[in-house]
């Protein structure tokens, strides 16, 4: 048997492990806290920074569609206020409706533009983005062929603006379902 001073030493020990036990697992779970924290604040800083690009290919494609519409109503409103058909199809003749050459001119930069500036987002969208950039491609030609050439197809712009926005919703859907799933 043990004496009482053996008992005494060996609950002294028991203590001492105990302490340095707990001691060592506080430290063990502050280290995995930490961890988690900074892997939450770098999941935080990408989802911000995936919500900020799919806010700025937002506006970046609004604005494109916007100039398109600009485009298609500097040519069409001269009919429009002589008729008050705004369900035109149909081939146009542009030189009968004779836009404003420099206005015409202005927004073919401004879908340029917003081309290019769409162009950084396609890139992001790995499986719609291809889809989107031959969509506002084709708009642009569109647009293009109406100022060169004096005549225009407005179901055909219609279509293509349509596509158009059909793949910038997909794209954005794209670009926040990354957001989400980082």
């Amino acid at each position: 048997m043990c004496d009482q001073e053996t008992i005494e030493c060996w609950k002294l020990v028991v203590e001492i492990a105990t302490l340095l036990s707990t001691i060592v697992i506080a430290l063990a779970g502050f280290r995995i806290s930490k961890a988690l924290q900074d892997r939450n604040e770098i999941s935080q800083r990408k989802s911000s920074w995936l919500e900020k690009w799919a806010d700025d290919f937002y506006k970046t494609a609004s604005s494109f569609n916007e100039s398109a519409t600009s485009f298609l109503f500097l040519y069409l409103r001269a009919e429009w206020d002589e008729t008050g058909d705004s369900e035109k199809g149909g081939t146009v003749d542009i030189e009968k409706l004779s836009p404003d050459p420099s206005r015409s001119l202005e927004l073919i930069r401004e879908l340029n533009l917003g081309w290019h500036e769409m162009y950084k987002f396609f890139g992001f969208a790995v499986e719609k983005g291809e889809g989107l950039k031959t969509a506002a491609s084709n708009l642009l030609t569109e647009a293009l062929t109406w100022h060169k050439s004096g005549a225009g197809d407005v179901t055909a712009f219609r279509n293509n603006q349509m596509t158009f926005n059909k793949n910038f919703m997909e794209v954005h859907a794209e670009l926040l379902e990354l957001k989400d799933s980082k």
